[in-house]
């Protein structure tokens, strides 16, 4: 089963349990609790600058937000999955490792935010932290978030311009779709 899940629908699953676990965390986590995730964070800091692949301070911090409230296990199972899933896909495992290969790391500002809700108990807050921090990892693994343009360019199609769609072609790309005429190579 996790051989067809995609990055885009386990960020999308992360995003929707870890925002709740975080908002729930935020109502009862303990000083004990916040120092252990501040310690993560500092580990999480160490690894980005050595630039150590397997993100397993990154993987402790999250799973200890959804430690941080305990008596919902489930969430604490589900997210455990979630984060084991990202390594055993290798649709996932494939995506992780296209991002970490152009410097992606664990965005330590966006962990701190997190972190600093979880401080205040502000539940809203460490939510939406949490879905923020998870939302560049639906637009393409970029380090901030993007939205989706759409673009059309209406062109009279070249001479050699040629399909069934009176010589026009879509093309997608990653944040852009292009609409250009198809140029076939001469054939001679």
């Amino acid at each position: 089963m996790t051989s067809t899940i995609g990055a885009f629908e386990l960020t999308e699953a992360r995003r929707l349990f870890e925002a709740e676990a975080a908002a729930l965390a935020a109502t009862i986590i303990t000083e004990e609790q916040l120092r252990e995730i501040e310690e993560i964070l500092g580990d999480m800091i160490k690894e980005n600058v050595r630039k150590q692949k397997g993100e397993m301070a990154d993987r402790r911090f999250h799973v200890a937000i959804a430690r941080g409230h305990a008596q919902f296990g489930d969430h604490l199972a589900v997210i455990e999955n979630l984060w084991d899933i990202r390594h055993k896909s290798p649709l996932c495992a494939h995506m992780l490792e296209r991002a970490r290969s152009v410097g992606v790391q664990p965005r330590i500002s966006e962990h701190r935010r997190i972190l600093a809700a979880l401080r205040k108990h502000d539940s809203q807050a460490a939510r939406n932290a949490m879905r923020d921090h998870l939302a560049p990892s639906l637009t393409g693994c970029s380090p901030r978030p993007r939205p989706m343009r759409w673009i059309v360019r209406a062109r009279k199609p070249s001479a050699n311009a040629m399909n069934t769609r009176g010589g026009w072609r879509f093309e997608l790309t990653r944040r852009l779709i292009l609409v250009r005429p198809l140029k076939l190579p001469s054939v001679d």
